[in-house]
């Protein structure tokens, strides 16, 4: 019984002890995140004529400056979207065409 009461013990300990250590984490991913996120809608805005609907991928290397991003941007690929309807006589069918642009500098050896 007394064993029984100390495994017990011991893994309540141990749970509650990696799930504080778990929470501290979580904030400084969370935060993480965020500041990533940022970074990204800023990157994206660097990209001049952006469709209205698409993909942008993107590589992109970020310094600061005056505490103010600075990027120097990589590799893009814009994949705009473009929805309109066929007419086939009575049956009309929604299309969706994709059109990429690649582009690519290599300014720094990786």
């Amino acid at each position: 019984m007394k064993i029984l009461l100390s495994i017990i013990i011991s893994c309540f300990l141990i749970t509650g002890y990696s799930s504080m250590s778990i929470a501290g984490n979580k904030r400084m991913v969370e935060e993480n995140v965020e500041e990533l996120d940022e970074l990204n809608k800023k990157a994206v805005k660097q990209i001049p004529d952006l469709p209205k609907k698409g993909q942008v991928d993107m590589k992109t290397d970020v310094t600061y400056e005056k505490e103010e991003p600075v990027f120097n941007l990589r590799y893009k690929k814009i994949t705009s979207e473009k929805e309109g309807k066929i007419n086939f006589g009575t049956n009309q069918v929604k299309k969706t065409t994709k059109k990429s642009l690649s582009e690519e500098t290599n300014d720094k050896n990786d």
